[in-house]
């Protein structure tokens, strides 16, 4: 759910109500007072005709004839259902409807004025009360009064989605993002106005024309209901082929008992409007006033003359409104005239800063600790009075119950209901369905739905529900045609509609899900309902899914299989492309499994209206994907996942806070390039999962690592342990566009104060391209390298293993490395307190370590450790230096270096060296870091060279 605001349908006012998970009120002075916003909506419409009579039958039936008079709602005092145009209850016989479509009243909701809360009080209509947080309480009776009560109307939903350049002294000179809040989104976000402003609606039961449990045919006792109805020469859209209604609690199709049958065979556009629940007299609310902001000191950190970063002391913060949150998310970001200044007098953000000064080591953690304070302030306020009130909702003041009464129910096309019931959109018919509730296409209780054709399932306003394609509860759904699910793809192609939300198929229950033909799953429009935070796991596991968008989304123990395709295409906002937001071609929750099956595809960065193009797809606040779960079932991919060229910001598979076991066995490509931004894309992406309860979760599969700044395996232990492993029978072949500014990664893992991240290093990894970096280890992580575990060196500048920070460490089994002839390869870079431990063995029980390090390139470097903290021990090593000018070990810094008496160094190139202390430490880009430090190498080790000499080197000692 949204965590600023949501929009949601007032059942008892009949209007829609901005509803705030954030206190956004404020007080501006003593007798002024705040509530949340009202915002009101009223459908209207002409008296309609009364409504047809039900035809029972079977064979051959022209709608148009049978109805010519039209089909409307009727006036109704009491509660009516109105039923189905056509009933089929005769065992294994076929009801035909066929012709062109009659006329239908949409219906109207029976609002006759809307008037504001002010109006209503000068006219004596509503009665309004505050009560204050001591329990006093305060009539108001006139607008004077009420004038001192304001609200805040929302207009936009900031997201922490605006990339902000970070420089990470992992990898200086080097361009890395995080995710930011925009600071005008955060500024006119909220605008004051009066509550008196909002709007009521008042109604006419007289006027109030609602279907009722509506349908065009019901199939019953076994029996086969058809329908091919309108123009299947006309586009869907057109005026022939569309049913437009204002209902509640209806299907137009529906099965009921087992063996019953019904058939959407023609091409036709069901728009369902939102009908309101109105009460049956008098309508009683309350909301609590608040105010919007707080008070909190922080550190705050510049320069000293030095030029080095320090404290500058705490700074008192009083945040009241969204102005000041606005100049206080610009002073974090270095925008603001008093932010910090370098002493080249260049600007500078606090959350740099933080990273320079080590107030936190990783930029994942720099960027937690900026959304934590910004959501905060979005979510902070102090609760002030209570206002109440009551008002007649009927123009007559008196009581009635009626359709408009009535709860609004479930909205299908097609509906099975129940054991051996079946409902089928056929081959060649297309539906578009906006405003259903519940599933355009849905199967309970042993019921079966089956899509043949093109489905849309739209939801063009927020005040409409979930769209949902196809949805089974204790059912079975298989799609073997084309879901559109967000989207509306009409024979004249794509139409453009804004989308707020859209599911293409849905298992709860222990329902069958499975996909043999194709999903497009579209954004949404505004990133509408998706969480606004970078990191949604930071605090707590979500509850609720994280995005609107997913194209098979499975919960309680339902199973999912998808033996087709399903692409993640870029939305509409107002007829353009849309692609500045989160969606998953597959969520699996709760006890649910899924498989990606063999042959089968997901791929993000479609083209919406060309599906063979890619498409730019920046992607939202936290990361898109082709399968996320956080199930405590299994998730097995055995296909294809692709991440296209114009993706950023995702991953193939995301593993947060699940607790089941995760497998690849197939195929990922990571495409994603420069041309839709930085953020970091990655194959598999693991947070606070797989270190518990023996779960397991492994790449057996193939990752190829293409484009620029992707990463084949992440693993992320924010609030707990992570642990992932890639096996002997998986690879990952990394490629991308090369040079040390382009990097791409094979394996990334990283650890935080509460949870320690495992790698576990078994399969093939290629490195391909110049500046390619094999595994990278950070902060509280753990590297556990194997014997197949050395990185194929392709190209020149290549890293194999670069640990940094503190508790980064590499544990080493059997492994057998070379640098494969390639110039400056550093196969080992220990920095920053990171550590290398030669003499350790790896989980899978091997009885003792055995490093074989071969130098061949030019200038190569076997293990290089920089800075204070870093440290090495070689244990049973073997390292052979043939290449010219290369050396097995560099320690400089401050790092400790210690060679082991089991250690042997053979150097056999020209100019080669066994080992080089300096105490001058160097950054990944060779520029100097911090000034000389002690640095101490231990060397104990057995030194052999060729006959000849070559100019071999023992030790060298600088700086």
């Amino acid at each position: 759910m949204n965590k600023v605001y949501s929009i949601i349908w007032n059942a008892a006012l009949g209007i829609w109500v901005v509803v705030s998970e954030l206190t956004k009120g404020k007080k501006k002075s003593s007798s002024r007072k705040t509530v949340a916003v009202l915002a009101a909506g009223a459908l209207s419409g002409a008296s309609l005709l009364a409504s047809a009579a039900q035809i029972t039958a079977t064979g051959e039936h022209d709608i148009h004839e049978d109805f010519k008079t039209g089909i409307s709602a009727g006036v109704y005092e009491g509660i009516h259902d109105y039923g189905f145009l056509y009933e089929d209850n005769t065992t294994g016989q076929a009801l035909n409807i066929s012709g062109a479509i009659p006329t239908f009243s949409p219906g109207q909701s029976g609002v006759v004025e809307s008037t504001t809360i002010r109006e209503l009080l000068e006219s004596g209509k509503i009665t309004l009360l505050a009560t204050s947080p001591d329990q006093s309480v305060k009539t108001i009776t006139n607008s004077e009064e009420l004038a001192e009560y304001l609200t805040y109307n929302q207009s936009s939903t900031p997201s922490q989605s605006t990339e902000f350049d970070i420089n990470d002294p992992a990898f200086p000179g080097e361009k890395t993002t995080i995710k930011v809040f925009d600071t005008n989104e955060l500024n006119g976000f909220l605008t004051e106005a009066q509550v008196g402003d909002a709007v009521l609606n008042t109604f006419d039961a007289q006027k109030s024309e609602i279907y009722k449990q509506f349908g065009i045919a019901l199939a019953t006792n076994g029996s086969i209901a058809n329908l091919n109805i309108g123009d299947d020469t006309l586009n869907v859209r057109d005026k022939a082929n569309t049913i437009e209604l204002l209902a509640k609690d209806s299907s137009l199709l529906e099965a009921q008992g087992t063996a019953s049958q019904v058939n959407w065979q023609s091409d036709n556009y069901i728009k369902f409007n939102a009908a309101p629940v109105i009460p049956e007299k008098t309508f009683t609310g309350s909301a609590q006033t608040s105010v919007f902001g707080d008070e909190f000191s922080l550190m705050t950190y510049g320069y000293d003359e030095d030029g080095k970063v320090v404290e500058t002391g705490e700074r008192t913060f009083t945040i009241t409104n969204t102005q000041e949150l606005a100049e206080f998310n610009d002073w974090l970001l270095g925008k603001s005239d008093d932010a910090a200044q370098n002493p080249d007098g260049e600007k500078v953000s606090q959350i740099q800063l933080w990273i320079d000064a080590e107030e936190v080591t990783t930029v994942t953690a720099a960027q937690t600790k900026y959304a934590e304070l910004i959501e905060n302030l979005l979510t902070s306020g102090k609760p002030a009075d209570i206002l109440s009130w009551d008002y007649d909702v009927w123009t007559d003041g008196l009581s009635h119950t009626n359709n408009a009464t009535a709860g609004r129910g479930e909205l299908h096309a097609i509906y099975a209901n129940g054991a051996g019931t079946s409902g089928t959109l056929n081959k060649d018919a297309i539906i578009a369905v906006d405003g259903s509730i519940n599933g355009v296409m849905k199967a309970i209780n042993g019921g079966v739905i089956t899509n043949l054709g093109e489905l849309n399932a739209l939801r063009t306003s927020t005040g409409q529900s979930l769209a949902i394609g196809m949805l089974a509860k204790d059912a079975t759904a298989t799609n073997n045609g084309i879901i559109n699910s967000g989207l509306f793809i009409d024979k004249d192609g794509n139409q453009n509609v804004n989308s707020y939300g859209a599911f293409g198929m849905q298992g709860q229950g222990t329902s069958q899900i499975t996909n043999e033909g194709t999903i497009n799953q579209a954004i949404t429009t505004d990133n509408f309902g998706t969480a606004s935070a970078a990191d949604p796991w930071s605090k707590d596991k979500p509850t609720d899914s994280l995005t609107l968008a997913i194209g098979m989304q499975l919960s309680d123990n339902a199973q999912g299989v998808n033996n087709g395709d399903i692409n993640v295409v870029d939305g509409r906002k107002n007829g353009a492309s849309y692609g500045s937001g989160i969606a998953y071609g597959v969520e699996v929750a709760d006890n649910a499994t899924f498989t990606n099956s063999a042959g089968a595809s997901i791929y993000l960065g479609r083209n919406a209206s060309d599906p063979s193009k890619d498409v730019t797809m920046s992607g939202g606040s936290s990361l898109s994907a082709g399968i996320m779960t956080k199930s405590a079932k299994e998730v097995i991919n055995n296909g294809l996942i692709t991440l296209g060229t114009g993706v950023r910001n995702a991953a193939g598979m995301l593993i947060g806070n699940a607790t089941g076991n995760v497998i690849n066995t197939g195929n990922i490509v990571i495409n994603g390039d420069s041309s839709a931004g930085s953020s970091r894309n990655y194959g598999i992406t693991v947070r606070d999962s797989g270190a518990e309860n023996n779960q397991e979760i492994r790449n057996d599969g193939k990752i190829n690592v293409n484009g620029t700044n992707n990463v084949g395996i992440h693993v992320s232990a924010t609030n707990k342990n992570a642990e992932a492993t890639t096996s002997a029978s998986g690879s990952i072949v990394v490629d991308g566009e090369g040079s040390v500014g382009n990097r791409n990664y094979a394996v990334w893992a990283e650890g935080g104060k509460d949870g320690k991240a495992v790698v576990n290093v078994y399969s093939n990894i290629t490195l391909n391209k110049a500046g390619n970096i094999g595994v990278h280890v950070r902060d509280n992580a753990v590297a556990n390298v194997d014997s197949l575990s050395s990185p194929a060196f392709n190209s020149t500048d290549q890293i194999g293993y670069y640990l940094y920070g503190k508790g980064a460490t590499a544990n080493i089994g059997q492994a057998v490395m070379n640098d494969n002839g390639q110039d400056r390869t550093t196969i080992f870079r220990i920095a920053n307190g990171a550590m290398l431990a030669g003499n350790t063995t790896t989980p899978d029980g091997q009885a003792s370590s055995n490093l074989d390090l071969t130098l061949s390139g030019e200038q190569s470097v076997g293990v290089l450790a920089t800075g204070t903290g870093s440290s090495v021990d070689t244990g049973e090593a073997t390292f052979t230096v043939q290449g010219t000018d290369s050396a097995a070990l560099l320690i400089e810094g401050g790092a400790t270096g210690n060679i082991s008496d089991k250690t042997t160094i053979n150097l056999t190139g020209e100019r080669t060296i066994a080992g080089v202390v300096d105490g001058q430490a160097h950054q990944l880009n060779g520029n100097a870091e911090g000034s000389a430090t002690p640095t101490i190498l231990t060397s104990n080790a057995k030194i052999t060279s060729e006959a000849s000499g070559n100019k071999v080197i023992a030790y060298v000692a600088r700086n």
